[in-house]
């Protein structure tokens, strides 16, 4: 993503990480705001 692209986004903001179908207890791994992240739910949810 090019730097100007970047200044467009607020960090201290709410983005959508996944769909619910695509969660479960295995990790998914993700690219938002060039910050890797690792989602996932637990048996409890």
């Amino acid at each position: 993503m090019s730097e100007f692209a970047m200044e467009k986004l607020v960090r201290n903001a709410w983005y959508i990480g996944a769909w619910s179908d695509e969660l479960d207890e295995k990790p998914l791994a993700r690219t938002i705001l060039c910050e890797n992240l690792v989602i996932f739910r637990d048996k409890y949810n």
